[in-house]
């Protein structure tokens, strides 16, 4: 394998991670939206706005355990907090999506939804790492880095 390409990888990993649970809880929304609108007889757009929900709470635990290698347990409602803050914000925006989408531009529905995740997904990488897991994601991104810092530590007691 190309050395360059490995090094790609290691650098990008944690957003490769980020983008590899965003898929596997995509495909689990898109399958709770078909069941949903197909099956359920539920609205297009209140469907969506559930299923879209109901996974980023998934996401978060996901997240925060697989993507973020965070374990402690001490932050997990400040963190929950924040990660509940980009779901609100991501649930109007993905039913705001979804309405223009469907309603005004008559896409089919399951398009719209994998638009909406795509676009969401980008946004709330970006906030998710600089604030919900701002401490955590500097130590996954540079461990050789951080692993110095803790044998410094330990020799310096």
């Amino acid at each position: 394998m190309d050395r360059g390409l490995v090094k790609q990888f290691v650098k990008h990993k944690v957003f490769l991670k980020y983008a590899l649970t965003g898929t596997a809880v995509t495909l689990l929304e898109l399958w709770l939206l078909v069941v949903l609108v197909e099956y359920a007889g539920w609205n297009k757009v209140v469907a969506s706005s559930f299923a879209f929900g109901l996974g980023l709470i998934m996401s978060f635990f996901l997240r925060k355990f697989y993507v973020f290698k965070n374990d402690d347990w001490r932050e997990v409602l400040k963190q929950f907090g924040l990660y509940s803050f980009v779901l609100v914000i991501n649930t109007a925006l993905n039913a705001v999506v979804m309405h223009v989408w469907c309603e005004w531009w008559n896409f089919h529905y399951l398009m719209g939804q994998v638009v909406s995740n795509i676009f969401l997904g980008f946004i709330s990488f970006t906030f998710n790492r600089a604030y919900t897991f701002k401490n955590i994601s500097k130590a996954t991104i540079n461990v050789p880095k951080e692993m110095a810092n803790i044998k410094a530590e330990i020799k310096n007691k």
